[in-house]
């Protein structure tokens, strides 16, 4: 889980994810809101992370709570739950 207070404290290193597990994209598949208010909404959504072939290694579902603060929209809580992650994954890297 990731909670992030600030801007700052909430990086994703999209080069190591690359290098570690040979990851060139992602997509998210759906979104289910849960609970929303005015200056908060907690969702769902399933992932999925492709390598370079466009071959799917990776899957799974992430809850999301985003915050409005100080006037702008952000992401200060994400906790996933992997489905799949593929044995060969980062092998060759």
């Amino acid at each position: 889980m990731v909670v992030a207070e600030t801007r700052e404290a909430f990086q994703t290193d999209f080069a190591r994810l690359a290098d570690v597990e040979g990851w060139a994209s992602s997509s998210f598949d759906d979104f289910t809101s849960h609970a929303s208010s005015p200056t908060k909404v907690h969702f769902e959504t399933t992932f999925k992370r492709f390598g370079e072939d466009g071959t799917m290694y990776a899957s799974g579902r992430v809850l999301y709570i985003v915050t409005a603060q100080d006037g702008r929209w952000g992401m200060q809580v994400r906790s996933g739950v992997p489905d799949r992650l593929s044995s060969t994954a980062g092998r060759d890297r």
